[in-house]
């Protein structure tokens, strides 16, 4: 009957395009794994030729075999349907792909209980997205920065120096005298982060004795004592693959933070407690927050009761609301 024949050629054509289908994708896979079997051959013919020892060549070839696996992740510059959206539906978007990165950040996180608004505005108008190509400098050492940066994908070398007091290139923090203890929106300037003044050979002295490379990942933040305070680099920063990143400036920040009046004196109180306590002798600083001796909960008790009580308040009202009171 005609409906039968209209069904065999139906599964007929299905099936062959099936079949071309599943040949292709096997195709694509076999070529894609032949380019992988190519670079693993030329990296173990290049140590061989070299006469690189075969631990190393073993743990390198390893690595490189674990790259190769893994899926390329799709850059923000590789999308370039996102330059058509509109302003709002622009703004949104960075407030979803930001947002998560900047509650990472314990003060941050603490504003956002304060103020809905603050890490929308941040999102919106402070925060850029950056990327640097394998081999670039991200910084280098004893270099004044005025940003922050977290890594969104991708991986970096970081090369800490070691350092050990001395008399010379020492810098004079700020003290709390300097801040003005008015709370009108325009005296938050965080002074703290913007003082210069003359050496004080007396005070945070630091000079390099040795380096050890660190590899650091994707939601990593480098330079973060940067938004509070003057701070110079404490080490070398260098993209291994293909990097992204997000660079949050410290002027940006207090022109946000200046629009929030709560979270602004939270902000200043906070950058003088911090330039307080980098005046102790023999800080171990550096530019991730892991290997320094700042412990931030000493810093948040350090805060003034008044501050300490506006951050507080927010938990204890969490706390009422899930006990019903």
């Amino acid at each position: 009957s005609v409906f039968a024949s209209c069904f065999v050629v139906f599964g007929i054509l299905f099936g062959s395009t099936l079949i071309s289908a599943v040949a292709s994708m096997s195709v694509d896979f076999q070529h894609a794994r032949r380019k992988r079997r190519e670079k693993l051959v030329m990296v173990r013919s290049f140590f061989q030729q070299h006469n690189i020892p075969y631990g190393v060549s073993c743990h390198i070839s390893k690595q490189v075999a674990r790259l190769l696996r893994e899926r390329p992740t799709i850059s923000k510059r590789d999308v370039d349907g996102l330059n058509l959206l509109s302003a709002s539906d622009r703004d949104i978007l960075c407030v979803e792909l930001y947002r998560p990165i900047l509650l990472t950040n314990t003060l941050l996180k603490i504003s956002d209980c304060m103020d809905d608004l603050v890490i929308s505005d941040l999102a919106t108008h402070a925060v850029q997205w950056k990327a640097l190509n394998a081999g670039e400098k991200l910084f280098i050492p004893d270099k004044d920065t005025v940003q922050a940066f977290c890594i969104l994908s991708g991986s970096i070398k970081y090369t800490p120096k070691s350092y050990r007091p001395c008399r010379e290139g020492a810098r004079k923090i700020p003290s709390s005298k300097s801040i003005p203890s008015s709370k009108s929106l325009l005296s938050f300037r965080l002074e703290a982060r913007f003082h210069k003044d003359q050496l004080d050979a007396t005070q945070g002295a630091l000079e390099p004795t040795d380096a050890v490379p660190v590899d650091v990942h994707r939601g990593t933040w480098l330079c973060e004592l940067a938004l509070w305070c003057v701070w110079l680099t404490r080490g070398w920063a260098e993209p291994v693959t293909s990097v992204e990143f997000c660079e949050l400036r410290a002027k940006n920040l207090v022109s946000i933070l200046s629009h929030h009046p709560d979270v602004a004196q939270i902000g200043q109180d906070y950058a003088i407690a911090l330039c307080t306590f980098l005046e102790r002798p023999d800080l171990r600083l550096s530019d991730l927050r892991t290997y320094d001796d700042i412990c931030e909960e000493t810093l948040i008790c350090a805060l003034p009761q008044d501050t300490r009580k506006k951050i507080s308040e927010p938990a204890m009202e969490a706390i009422y609301g899930a006990a019903g009171q």
